[in-house]
């Protein structure tokens, strides 16, 4: 790692295209020199579908930048936000009989789980590869146990992967640019790993965000990065729950669902009021009818996300804190007390807003990625020789 030297980390989705560039002293701590945001194009649903139109977006952007800090990249660390991430947990073990667990068995269970997911997952790239837990003779150890004695020792990997053609459609669309890819980051960690308290990690953190039309669920537990999930709807389900059964408008429901408090106490006297029917023809409509559509369409997100969600069963066992956002921050109000009441005395929550005012946010986790690593991320380096070689870096054994 160059430093005193700028360098450059870029956000892509489908909304908007981050750049930023920062530079590193010599304890790899760095500081933002530049950042621009401009909205996104050729990118939509987590996949490039325009290599020109991105190329070409991501290229006069950088030209600007260039000039403002006199310098010319070459290297590129990207935070990308795709659809097809593959997430896998898997262990390694070691029969140990008494003697030392060396580095080099670690290194062994590593490189073999690797290789088998690897030759597995054909169509998919390893992005992120995270020592997840260590146990030693039945018994879980908070670090790699190097040195110790023992008689079994099982180590746990999490592996996320995204398809190979996505991985090379954005190495194109880069190198038009005159960019290599110094790292690819996913951005549910990048986004996530900022939020982790301290105070949690032996607990598990989920991370929960709600958006307009999608949603996901982000895992970690001891600062690993052990799961993530997509959904194919947000909380626009709710707004089209009550259109379609109160026989509204999409923007009358929209309204409603912003501007109601549907938890007033005294909602069962209440009917909605003319001024919502702004295109529908006016008729009475009690609010405890609204409510109870509302409700509905709640418990049942946070059924399929989190409640009744069947992949989650053997990740989180014990105590655990939760964490949700909503893309609309106008209706947090209204579905954080519905949540509480649906998610009462099982976990422990907080509320922030979906909408972060910093968008540069992931990028800052990429550099400091890029700058210091994540004491509990592998790093796979793969070498070339007359067969394919992997090892896993030294530095890995120090955490």
């Amino acid at each position: 790692m160059k430093t005193n030297y700028p360098h450059l980390c870029i956000e892509i989705n489908e909304k908007k295209i981050i750049f930023l560039v920062v530079k590193y002293n010599e304890e790899l701590e760095f500081t933002a020199l530049e950042s621009k945001i401009i909205n996104s194009a050729g990118f939509s649903n987590g996949k490039i579908f325009d290599i020109n139109i991105l190329s070409k977006t991501i290229k006069d952007t950088l030209d600007v930048i260039e000039e403002t800090v006199g310098y010319t990249f070459k290297y590129v660390t990207v935070v990308t936000d795709q659809n097809n991430i593959n997430c896998i947990n898997v262990s390694g073990y070691k029969k140990l009989n008494g003697s030392q667990i060396l580095a080099q068995d670690v290194s062994y269970i590593l490189n073999d789980i690797k290789k088998i997911i690897t030759d597995k997952e054909t169509k998919y790239s390893l992005i992120h590869l995270f020592n997840s837990a260590y146990t030693l003779d039945g018994e879980n150890i908070e670090s790699m146990p190097i040195g110790l004695h023992g008689e079994f020792y099982n180590h746990h990997l999490t592996c996320f992967l995204t398809l190979k053609n996505d991985i090379r459609n954005l190495k194109k669309v880069l190198n038009n640019c005159h960019l290599n890819i110094r790292k690819i980051v996913l951005r549910p960690f990048a986004l996530n790993m900022k939020r982790l308290k301290k105070n949690y990690l032996n607990k598990a953190e989920c991370f929960v965000h709600l958006g307009k039309k999608k949603s996901d669920i982000s895992i970690f537990k001891n600062s690993s990065f052990i799961y993530h999930e997509k959904f194919n709807f947000g909380t626009d389900i709710i707004i089209k729950d009550i259109s379609k059964v109160c026989s509204l408008k999409f923007n009358e429901a929209e309204n409603i669902l912003k501007e109601i408090d549907v938890n007033n106490k005294n909602i069962e006297k209440e009917y909605l009021e003319k001024v919502y029917f702004t295109d529908s023809l006016f008729r009475k409509i009690s609010l405890k009818h609204i409510e109870s559509i509302i409700i509905a369409r709640v418990e049942e997100i946070i059924e399929l996300i989190y409640k009744k969600n069947v992949n989650l069963s053997l990740i989180i066992k014990n105590e655990h804190r939760m964490c949700i956002s909503l893309e609309e921050n106008h209706i947090l109000n209204n579905i954080k007390k519905l949540i509480r009441k649906i998610l009462e005395h099982s976990v422990e929550l907080d509320f922030y807003e979906g909408g972060e005012k910093d968008l540069t946010i992931p990028c800052l986790s990429a550099a400091e990625l890029t700058g210091r690593g994540w004491k509990t991320e592998a790093i796979p380096i793969v070498q070339t020789k007359k067969s394919l070689i992997t090892r896993i870096f030294s530095s890995l054994f120090q955490h």
